[in-house]
């Protein structure tokens, strides 16, 4: 599986270190993205992370550990606005990023 980012949701599964919309070659929406919420599916290992920053890389949107291997975290963003975003640490599971 390789990361789609022209799809809603969003459907993360390999980490990436530069703007998501460089990666796909997209324009941000006019406003940024209003992201509803995120699922952090099936990471395989206790322990394991994941990490979301501005596009910028200074700050951190939303980050996480695994404590139970393969379950899945759902997370409410209350229609966070971003102009962009990485993602540069996705230890495993894949990340659903929902947003209009």
């Amino acid at each position: 599986m390789a990361n789609n980012l022209l799809e809603n949701p969003m459907v993360i599964d390999t980490a990436f270190s530069t703007k998501a919309s460089a990666v796909v070659n997209i324009n941000v929406p006019p406003g940024g993205w209003v992201i509803d919420h995120i699922r952090w599916y099936a990471p395989t290992t206790a322990s394991h992370t994941f990490v979301i920053k501005s596009a910028d890389g200074n700050t951190i949107l939303l980050t996480d550990y695994c404590v139970v291997g393969n379950t899945s975290v759902e997370y409410a963003m209350y229609g966070m606005k971003i102009e962009d975003f990485q993602v540069p640490t996705l230890a495993s599971g894949v990340l659903y990023i929902y947003y209009r």
